[in-house]
């Protein structure tokens, strides 16, 4: 009879398969997009990004730091919640900075993970795993709302996305939900609207950001940009890659 696998190699094996399956999904993204990717024209990127103003910079400079400090106070109220004694302006100071690494550098929760634990090192490896997972969770239980609007919005009634993003919203609202019992109480509903807003309010400053730089001559309503942009963040937080590689096309 073969031994049950000790704690290190079960530790092991869910340490590959977190970096494995965002790889795999990165990698999808990839060949899915291969062909735009090699028709892209370079000489016409560089002069769009030389066509953009510092009026439109600054704003859009702006509307991300609004974007980032809104995902910051996840951080702060997931604090809260876990009751472990950071206070809110510190909470929210290290989930900017710790979701701004992770956007930047892709694999967000282990990134992020790692800046907070370099941000609050009072905080155990352990404690910080919870609420690096924590805020994770809820915040895709919270996009996959605001998705299946998108999706709508875009007019993908019948197609598979309505169908993969309402499954993604029953599953992890029922796992938040399921997951409300072991927080005693401190997972209150109004904390849950406050989560589900501050999601909005992120996505909707990251789509301003995009539409400033968008450029001269495009006709992109801003309601579409955002709906587009809200599916195309589900697809670059579910393949960890680092800030808009890829991923941003993948509606269009």
């Amino acid at each position: 009879m073969k031994k049950p696998p000790n704690k290190a190699s079960r530790f092991a094996l869910a340490k590959g398969i977190k970096i494995a399956l965002p790889t795999l999904i990165l990698a999808i993204c990839v060949t899915v997009l291969w062909q735009k990717i090699v028709a892209m024209d370079i000489s016409a990127i560089k002069s769009a990004l030389i066509a953009v103003d510092l009026k439109s910079c600054a704003i859009a400079a702006l509307a991300t730091w609004l974007s980032l400090r809104a995902v910051g106070q996840y951080d702060a109220i997931w604090h809260q919640i876990l009751r472990t004694g950071i206070a809110s302006h510190v909470a929210v100071r290290a989930g900017t900075t710790s979701v701004a690494i992770a956007q930047t550098l892709g694999f967000g929760a282990i990134t992020a993970s790692l800046a907070r634990l370099r941000s609050l090192p009072q905080l155990s490896l352990w404690q910080v795993t919870q609420l690096s997972a924590a805020i994770s969770l809820t915040f895709m239980a919270c996009w996959a709302l605001y998705a299946l609007v998108a999706a709508w919005w875009l007019g993908a009634t019948t197609q598979i996305w309505i169908i993969l993003i309402a499954l993604t919203s029953i599953i992890m609202l029922g796992t938040v939900a399921f997951g409300r019992r072991k927080f005693k109480g401190a997972l209150t509903t109004t904390r849950l609207f406050q989560l589900l807003g501050w999601t909005g309010f992120d996505m909707l400053c990251a789509a301003a950001a995009l539409y400033v730089l968008l450029p001269a001559g495009a006709e992109t309503p801003f309601t579409m940009l955002f709906a587009a942009y809200i599916i195309a963040l589900g697809a670059g937080l579910l393949s960890s890659s680092p800030g808009g590689a890829a991923h941003l096309t993948l509606p269009y």
